[in-house]
């Protein structure tokens, strides 16, 4: 789950050098993506400076001048709105060897979405400053500045499968690289915005909307289909993931994979607030296979439909109500890694 993009702050900062490197585009053998190993020379930073109760900003800065001191080209950009970092990730991404994202999940789903808007696989470095820092954790990039360097001069790009959003009658799908659900937990997003500040969110942000989600959701039964066949028709409570972890370092899908081009499915079928207990309760522990009520599938296209109104969170952020569709595009987005 994400901070808000909330401050008004100024795009733009930029440092030093402007050597000469292929952009990064899927279709050129020359390009950073295609030759992984090769150094980069160019970087777009673009940081939500709320993240992290300011500290993204101050990080990234840190980062901008170890990067130039590299000889690495870099501009810095700061988001001053939702899906401002979309737009800006739309128009670097073509003119950079690597697009960094300071900021939490939400920052990063806001840049990823933006570089495949564009239509380019430029690869991006994950600088972790949120309250979950899901995708970092799996993707083991929870390190220091120094380490990040590295990463981004000599890491190599791992091709990850992303989720896809479909809903009928919007103009573009939404794409997701953690997850999506629906029912309690998008509720519990829902109610997050009443308790947004200009500092962001912490941990402790989350224990009002859950308490009121507790309150008043009513757990509208769900219908979940898988590669066209009924898996459920009564889930409560459904998480189509692309990785394993789940706000935080909870693993709610134990086998998803990002590039196995499948998605991961967990549906709770008990209704009611002990059912829900006992599935937080595995969560935490790491039992949820074990867990009555609590089933999991695996597919390519996966349908949730409601004849009740029931909410949507795409990789922390609210997202509209069902029915939807989501489809995995496999090897989709390029990620830095350590070798």
């Amino acid at each position: 789950m994400r901070n808000a993009e909330g401050s008004a702050n100024k795009p733009t900062d930029s440092a030093l050098a402007n050597p000469q490197s292929a952009i990064c585009n899927p279709q050129s053998p020359d390009s950073a993506i295609c030759n992984p190993q090769s150094v980069r020379r160019r970087a777009a930073i673009i940081v939500n400076p709320v993240s992290g109760q300011a500290r993204a900003r101050r990080r990234a800065r840190k980062l901008l001048y170890r990067l130039a001191r590299a000889g690495v080209a870099v501009t810095l950009s700061e988001t001053a709105g939702p899906e401002d970092g979309r737009a800006l990730a739309a128009r670097i991404a073509g003119e950079t060897d690597m697009v960094v994202s300071v900021g939490g999940d939400g920052t990063l789903n806001q840049v990823m979405n933006g570089i495949l808007d564009a239509g380019l696989q430029t690869p991006i470095l994950v600088v972790s400053t949120g309250t979950a820092n899901v995708v970092a954790s799996e993707l083991g990039l929870l390190k220091r500045l120094p380490a990040l360097v590295e990463i981004a001069l000599h890491g190599l790009a791992r091709p990850l499968d992303v989720g896809v959003v479909f809903k009928p009658g919007a103009s573009e799908p939404k794409r997701f690289i953690l997850c999506a659900g629906a029912g309690f937990d998008a509720a519990v997003v829902a109610g997050l915005g009443s308790v947004r500040t200009a500092a962001g969110i912490t941990r402790w942000s989350y224990a009002p909307p859950i308490i009121r989600a507790f309150l008043n959701y009513r757990f509208p039964p769900m219908r979940v289909t898988v590669d066209g066949r009924l898996a459920q028709s009564g889930a409560i409570l459904t998480v189509v993931a692309n990785m394993s972890r789940y706000g935080g370092n909870f693993k709610i899908c134990p086998q998803a994979q990002p590039d196995d081009g499948r998605l991961d499915i967990c549906c709770l079928r008990n209704r009611g607030f002990l059912a829900l207990l006992r599935f937080a309760w595995g969560l935490a522990r790491g039992t949820l296979t074990q867990t009555p009520g609590v089933s999991f599938y695996q597919g390519r296209v996966v349908e949730v439909e409601a004849d009740a109104p029931v909410p949507v969170q795409v990789d922390g952020d609210s997202s509209g109500e069902l029915p939807l569709r989501f489809e995995v595009q496999p090897k989709a987005v390029n990620f830095l890694c350590a070798e």
